[in-house]
């Protein structure tokens, strides 16, 4: 049986639920080469695609083999520790990206949320067990925020939020695993609209949403403050470019627009479009959601990119509490 290919042995595993052929299957990633590991995830991926109710539930039982404490005291002797962390690291990461990334269409399947779960489970228990642990918390942390990324852009967190192993693993991936303090600023408010959006809606999470009554007022002043703050800062970016292209006149037109000037009574620059620098006008609608926040407006523009800030952080802030709660 050692002899036979990867893809061979797992098929195997489809048939029959037995750990010998995950003993085997793991022996072989153990001793196979990075070459023939791409293959065998590339040949996996597309069995998965197309046989999504056979190869979901196989690579689980092969995964929660290789996450079980008893099957790795079998592998982890101390002479292979080192060569397992190194399989399995490039194993999990060749899974990750090429099956499950490239499967997201399945992502409403039955047992594909639980599937996701074992897998970044599998990721970070290698990165905790490495000898070098700085680079296997590297190497987790990359995939990770890669990982989460690409369920942004696929537009699959609405399906792994309404699903209870991907909720579990949203809140290890943000909380246990503190991700939410490494992942991309952007992408990490895109997925609080997203969530805040879906359980808003939902209608089976009408209790959920009570119980959230008062995120969902923080969040919502601290996106209704964020929409309208915004447009000061272009208007100063605009002001700017235009002082910058503005040509300076001539002498001679100084004097003669001085003397023009001397005998015209001023009036008051009426362009709505304009901001004093030493002012920022707010909205009613703004107050009270300042009121909310409990914060006070900006006096100057050139404090606007740090209130802005503040007003993001605070966001992400009561989602990390409320969300606990919730993806429990």
């Amino acid at each position: 049986m050692s002899q036979r290919s990867l893809i061979e042995l797992l098929k195997d595993l489809t048939e029959k639920d037995d750990m010998r052929i995950c003993s085997s299957l793991l022996e072989r990633c153990l001793n196979t080469s990075i070459s023939d590991l791409e293959n065998f995830t590339d040949k996996l991926s597309q069995l998965l695609r197309d046989f999504p109710d056979v190869y979901i539930p196989t690579l689980q039982i092969f995964i929660s083999y290789l996450c079980d404490e008893s099957s790795r005291k079998k592998t982890l002797l101390p002479n292979r520790r080192e060569r397992w962390v190194t399989a399995i690291s490039d194993f999990i990461s060749s899974l990750i990206t090429t099956v499950i990334m490239q499967n997201f269409d399945h992502s409403d399947f039955p047992g594909f949320g639980e599937l996701i779960h074992d897998c970044i489970e599998l990721l970070w228990k290698v990165q905790n067990i490495s000898l070098i642990s700085n680079k296997g918390n590297n190497l987790a942390i990359q995939m990770t925020k890669s990982f989460f990324k690409s369920i942004l852009n696929a537009g699959v967190l609405g399906i792994l939020v309404t699903d209870p192993s991907g909720r579990r693993c949203l809140k290890r991936i943000l909380f246990d695993f503190n991700m939410i303090n490494h992942i991309e600023r952007e992408e990490l408010l895109r997925a609080i609209d997203m969530v805040a959006a879906l359980v808003e809606k939902c209608s089976e999470h009408e209790e959920v949403s009570i119980s959230l009554s008062e995120w969902f007022l923080v969040y919502k002043a601290c996106t209704s403050l964020l929409n309208s703050l915004r447009r000061f800062k272009n208007v100063e970016k605009n002001q700017v470019v235009n002082k910058k292209e503005m040509p300076l006149p001539a002498l001679d037109d100084m004097v003669k627009l001085d003397n023009k000037e001397s005998r015209t009574i001023r009036k008051p620059f009426a362009n709505s479009l304009m901001v004093n620098s030493n002012s920022l006008p707010v909205s009613t609608q703004d107050e009270r959601n300042l009121a909310i926040l409990g914060m006070r407006a900006p006096q100057k523009l050139s404090v606007l990119p740090n209130f802005l800030h503040a007003i993001e952080q605070r966001k992400i802030d009561s989602f990390r509490v409320s969300m606990i709660v919730f993806l429990f």
